[in-house]
């Protein structure tokens, strides 16, 4: 039978005693990836009054955690409630109300309460479990400690945590929780691989490195991406072409966004040696889209040139990407026609080798369909600055709904990579009309 220690200069209202076992234990969980343990522990026992008869009623235990075995004056405070700031005090008390019945008995879940959680179970620091018991409604100064011994005499007031305690850090690793925060444990799911909701984000790592102890079969290190579907593989021989001259195997296609710089030969084939010229080509295409980059707007030529140019962005669907459009317009208040010029330099990519079948598409747009109120002619000087006779699809340009004109060159024209074509862009209305110059796609073949 466990006898009640008193708190010194408190005087006990309760005279009862603890008696039967306590049992502390964690409930046993099936350990998943992301599961964790409940942070509870069950707590059971029996009141007895100083005659062994049963206690039945209202009470209210009180429980607190410790790193010393013995109970001193300074862990209480005056009005009977726990000391946070004692020495000793390992972080965590919670009162329990509990009406016990004809036989005394109670069960009570330790850390059930969510805002007071068990804290995890740290042996260093949660050693003794104190256990205080006073009538329900009575002020804390009648809490008074069951001593765990059975007697007062000795310094031991607080029952020893054993390991069952302990289990209810199962979901830890030396405290240490799964999740991917800092000092987070990732955790391996179905299949055998890692969950992506449990994966960190990246390593702060220099070098990663594959096959540290040099073991992998074959001595072929390999990277998978997918399984069945995708199955792409990026694998490291190191015999590769024969025994000591290794290489990297790509199971795809491989694109290169920038430039390929290679010191070694390709199928043998040292690449320096190889004429530009001889390298195959493909079909490209450029975009420009005002404002055209270096544009400048003037009057060109003789007539009137009164009037206003304006830019404008329509964003058709709330998003950015290709649905979404800017332009150029000009409008005048006079009554008869008036002209301005859009002027822009683009230059031919280094890797320039010829125009497709349609080389530049325009897309413009005029107020009304007639062509004595509005309309817009295209011209190109090549890259020699001569201005091409033959040009074809930029004359007198009339649409009043968004349209595009496929532009040639007729046979004409010099056209040099790494030099600049000049467009001018003659956009004419009178006070009836409007016109609106959008963007160019330049198509040619590259290599």
């Amino acid at each position: 039978m466990h006898k009640i220690k008193k708190h010194k200069l408190l005087a006990p209202i309760v005279a009862i005693v603890f008696a039967a076992l306590t049992v502390l234990s964690s409930t046993a969980v099936n350990l998943l990836a992301a599961t964790t343990t409940p942070a509870t522990i069950n707590y059971q026992g029996r009141l007895l009054s100083s005659t062994n008869t049963p206690l039945s009623g209202n009470y209210t235990l009180r429980f607190s955690l410790w790193q010393s075995a013995d109970w001193v004056a300074g862990d209480t405070l005056g009005g009977g409630g726990i000391n946070t700031g004692s020495a000793t005090y390992a972080g965590w008390n919670e009162a329990y109300p509990v009406t016990t019945g004809t036989f005394g008995l109670f069960n009570i879940s330790l850390g059930s309460n969510p805002l007071n959680p068990l804290p995890n179970f740290d042996a260093s620091t949660h050693k003794f479990l104190q256990v205080e018991v006073k009538a329900t409604g009575q002020p804390d100064t009648s809490y008074e400690i069951l001593d765990p011994q059975g007697t007062t005499a000795d310094a031991v007031d607080r029952k020893t945590l054993n390991d069952q305690a302990y289990a209810e850090n199962a979901d830890t690793v030396d405290n240490v929780e799964v999740g991917t925060s800092a000092g987070d444990l990732a955790v391996l799911g179905a299949g055998n691989v890692f969950g992506i909701n449990f994966m960190p984000a990246g390593t702060n790592q220099d070098i990663w490195q594959i096959d540290t102890n040099d073991n992998a079969p074959g001595g072929i290190v390999q990277l998978s991406f997918g399984s069945a579907l995708l199955n792409q593989i990026l694998s490291y021989d190191p015999n590769g072409i024969a025994v000591g001259n290794g290489w990297f195997n790509f199971s795809d296609d491989v694109n290169i966004q920038g430039n390929l710089t290679t010191t070694g030969t390709v199928n043998g084939v040292n690449l320096s040696s190889i004429p530009f010229t001889n390298l195959a080509t493909r079909s490209k295409t450029t975009r420009l889209k005002p404002h055209f980059p270096g544009a400048v707007a003037e009057a060109i030529g003789g007539g009137s040139h009164r009037g206003m140019i304006q830019s404008h962005f329509v964003d058709t669907d709330g998003n950015g990407g290709p649905n979404n459009y800017s332009y150029y317009e000009w409008t005048t208040k006079q009554g008869g026609v008036n002209d301005y010029d859009i002027v822009l330099r683009w230059r031919l990519p280094d890797d320039f080798v010829s125009w497709q079948a349609t080389p530049i598409v325009f897309r413009y747009k005029t107020l009304t369909a007639n062509a004595a109120q509005n309309k817009l002619d295209v011209s190109i000087d090549d890259t020699t600055g001569t201005s091409i006779a033959g040009l074809t699809g930029g004359a007198n340009l009339v649409s009043n709904v968004w349209n595009t004109t496929n532009i040639g060159f007729g046979g004409g024209g010099t056209f040099t990579a790494g030099s600049e074509i000049t467009i001018y862009i003659k956009m004419s209305a009178t006070n009836a009309g409007a016109a609106f110059a959008s963007d160019f796609a330049f198509n040619y073949n590259g290599r």
